[in-house]
């Protein structure tokens, strides 16, 4: 801004809470509880030390910890939101903002909303002050939700403090930029006259530089800090240094009101689509591949609230069945709570990730539980029924569409039961054990569709003993021994949200499903692609319908990983990032040979000499009638301080389509980008997708929701598998000088033990590149039609 005469400084007090990150929620709860104890009698003190107003970080969920433990002081929280002076809200939680999917950030905004409408407030700023970037979708998301300003810090590389935020869809925020320093910028201004005279001059020097209005923002705050205790004294001998300016204890929303009535919309630079620059502050990019199994296990409960469990409740709404809205919205707080941008991006202490693992077991078993009674509901399967009439009980599998497209009737999977001997439970229960000589039923089995009568072959996957608990709402759980059936067949063909109910039945002899899947000792085809399980671990893929082979598929690699959970951090320059692998000999067998489903299992070890050896077990899956390849692999992971990838040869140097949380960017290579404060890798977050195409070759690889990738010069497609890390944070790193955060030992984000990591891989044309196509394979290979064995 050219000259000084004029100036508004804008004193903004408040708080960054993380809720958890080098120590737990539990342990930092006692100190949130005191630091609001503090706070609110000088908000309702209007002497000499009160406050006018308080940003809480944008975040609810910190009321609703300290209500939790201070419920008597409702009243006085409500009175001070309702009138402005406790700014709360829009966020129930301050999440990262580039792993969730659009629909978690949409139930972020509308839950935190509603707290903020519950407590008196409204309205507010979309505040995210220290997320590692953000997405393009997030000024569409705001303007959907009322929003229209917005503060952030990382992934801005300008050097102004206002812009417009522009969203794919037309959506836009008037953002504040924040300085190098941050949100802490004026954390450590003394009230004391002699004090702030030498500290203050370099603080106004970046701040007036980078104002685009005679307004200019100080935050007055930091991370898990109470109020500065002479906020107003401060403000006081702010003025007397500012004779010509003026000096205003303010919030973010008079902030913005202020900048808005003295500049035209029309001058403000425009930003678009996502904000991933470096050069600004750090931005810790790392932290995409840090503990990534449970980033993979929250975009998998993601999927399954937004097209399982949301869809059914709706549907037993609308069937006359019980509401469980409120539930649907707890379930959702639950998964929100792992959101954190310390605890999602995995750079938080041990016990950290340890209650997020907790959180999505929880979130993974109310889920189960809501589909199960809304399906009983919708279906009149009612268990208590069944047990009262045992005569007329009959267990149905349940097939449901979640898609958005008519399943003409494709090869679905399921797991289906016979039942056994009861078992006992209580006093006496030993005398009703089942006899040593009992052996489940090993009767040939179809499925009958009971409306048509349609008679449906089977192909038994597998098949096994195995106890079964089967719950009702009036009597106490019935326990049995069962032969538990897993199969795949041909079903029905099912509409979007279509419900489908077979029964199984036992025949004198099998009866063969037609199919084209074929398979070998270590291959399998079905007329469309032929995938080869080769002898280093790799697969060769050829499309059929083209003629096309691409070879070196799912290739493992592993690198030195000296970094910390924030930052990938490779060897010294001049030594060799990647590690020698040695592979042990491959074991490769048939588990299905068709002619529905074709499963191929290949056993392996890898040895990484000086980390450790992986021990590791790939299943490659190919189903009659659709051109894609399931892939898992399962690990057992014991080496440490290293990055293993798994990669996608395309042969397609150029462009690539990646998937966003709503609709796809083209990316193209990208190199290691030095910065004079960071070496920023070429990873990058992708949603669903990553695909290239040329002509008639092309590949797509395809995941739930979010992973982290790379696309290399070569036409590579890159996929972390896992970051194998010892520290929270290191000083010593090649990649990024000084601490992101306090020294802790994290010997669980080496990830040892059990990993997987499951995808589809599908062959591809151009057309299928465009958005709409894309999107429809994703959805047939990630939402095919549902099965559900309800017992009775």
């Amino acid at each position: 801004m050219s000259g000084d005469a004029g100036l508004v400084f804008h004193l903004i007090p408040h708080v960054h809470w993380d809720r958890e990150w080098y120590r737990t929620e539990p342990s930092f709860r006692p100190h949130l509880v005191a630091m609001l104890d503090d706070l609110i009698p000088r908000l309702e003190d209007p002497g000499r030390d009160g406050l006018p107003t308080f940003h809480l970080d944008g975040q609810t969920i910190l009321l609703e910890d300290y209500l939790a433990a201070r419920p008597m002081m409702r009243v006085r929280i409500e009175g001070l939101v309702r009138t402005g002076r406790l700014v709360t809200g829009p966020w129930y939680v301050l999440a990262d903002e580039q792993i969730p999917s659009a629909h978690a950030l949409r139930w972020n905004l509308a839950l935190g909303q509603a707290d903020q409408s519950r407590l008196g407030g409204s309205g507010g700023v979309c505040h995210s002050p220290d997320a590692f970037g953000h997405p393009a979708v997030l000024p569409d998301l705001a303007a959907t939700a009322g929003l229209r300003h917005a503060v952030v810090w990382r992934g801005v590389a300008g050097t102004r403090d206002l812009y417009r935020w522009r969203g794919p869809a037309g959506g836009e925020l008037l953002v504040y930029h924040l300085p190098p320093a941050g949100y802490e910028v004026g954390a450590a201004l003394p009230a004391d006259p002699g004090e702030l005279a030498r500290a203050w001059p370099l603080i106004r020097e970046v701040l007036v530089a980078r104002a685009t209005t005679r307004h200019v923002a100080v935050f007055v705050g930091a991370d898990h800090h109470r109020v500065h205790p002479a906020l107003p004294d401060l403000a006081r001998c702010l003025a007397a240094l500012e004779p010509g300016s003026e000096v205003v204890i303010s919030s973010i929303d008079g902030y913005f009101e202020a900048v808005e009535r003295e500049v035209p919309w029309d001058t403000i630079p425009v930003l678009r689509g996502s904000l991933r620059e470096g050069g600004h502050t750090w931005l810790l990019q790392g932290t995409f591949g840090t503990r990534s199994h449970l980033k993979r296990r929250n975009a998998e409960l993601e999927l399954a609230l937004e097209r399982v469990v949301e869809p059914w409740i709706a549907r037993a709404t609308r069937a006359g069945g019980t509401d469980r809205t409120d539930l649907l919205h707890q379930l959702w707080r639950m998964l929100l709570r792992c959101h954190f941008h310390d605890t999602l991006c995995g750079c938080c202490a041990d016990g950290v990730a340890r209650a997020m693992d907790q959180r999505l077991d929880d979130v993974a078993e109310m889920a189960t539980s809501l589909v199960r009674l809304s399906v009983e509901e919708v279906t009149g399967l009612d268990p208590d029924r069944a047990r009262e009439h045992p005569d007329h009980a009959c267990s149905a599998l349940v097939c449901w569409n979640p898609g958005s497209r008519l399943d003409p009737g494709s090869v679905m999977t399921a797991e289906l039961t016979l039942p056994g001997p009861r078992i006992g439970v209580g006093p006496g229960s030993e005398a009703r054990m089942v006899p040593p000589n009992f052996d489940p039923s090993r009767s040939a089995v179809v499925l009958c569709d009971s409306e048509s009568k349609w008679i449906i072959p089977v192909q038994v996957l597998d098949r096994r003993w195995a106890v079964e608990r089967v719950d009702a709402h009036r009597h106490y759980p019935l326990a049995r021994h069962v032969d538990r059936i897993r199969v795949a067949f041909r079903g029905p063909s099912v509409p979007p949200d279509g419900v489908h109910l077979l029964h199984l039945e036992t025949a004198r002899t099998p009866r063969i499903p037609r199919g084209a899947v074929r398979t070998a000792r270590n291959q399998v085809a079905n007329g469309e692609i032929r995938i080869t399980l080769e002898e280093n671990g790799t697969l060769t893929l050829d499309d059929l319908r083209t003629g096309m082979t691409t070879r070196g598929l799912f290739r493992l690699t592993s690198e030195v990983d000296l970094g910390d959970t924030y930052t990938y951090s490779p060897p010294s320059p001049g030594t060799d990032r990647w590690i020698a692998v040695e592979r042990g000999p491959l074991t490769a067998r048939v588990l299905a040979s068709g002619p529905l489903a074709g499963v191929l299992e290949g056993r392996w070890m890898l040895r990484l000499p000086g980390h450790g050896a992986i021990g590791c077990r790939l299943l490659v899956t190919v189903l009659d009638g659709e051109p894609l390849v399931r892939l898992r692999l399962d690990l057992d992971h014991q080496a440490v301080n290293h990055r293993l990838r798994a990669w996608f040869p395309t042969g397609l140097p150029g462009r690539v389509i990646a998937g966003l949380q709503v609709g796809q960017e083209e990316r193209l290579p990208g190199a290691a980008e030095s910065t004079a404060i960071e070496m920023i890798e070429p990873t990058f977050p992708a949603h669903r997708f990553v695909a290239a195409s040329r002509g008639t070759r092309g590949l797509g690889v395809f995941l739930p929701g979010f992973f982290e990738a790379e696309w290399t010069e070569d036409g590579e497609i890159g996929v972390t598998v896992l970051r194998a890390v010892g520290q929270l944070s290191r000083g010593d790193l090649t990649a990024r000088p000084g601490h992101a955060g306090w020294p802790t030992p994290t010997p669980e984000a080496q990830c040892l033990g059990p990993q997987h990591l499951a995808c589809v891989v599908a062959p591809l044309r151009d057309p299928e590149l465009r958005p709409k196509r894309l999107d429809r394979i994703w959805e047939r290979a990630m939402l095919p039609v549902r099965t559900m064995w309800m017992p009775r």
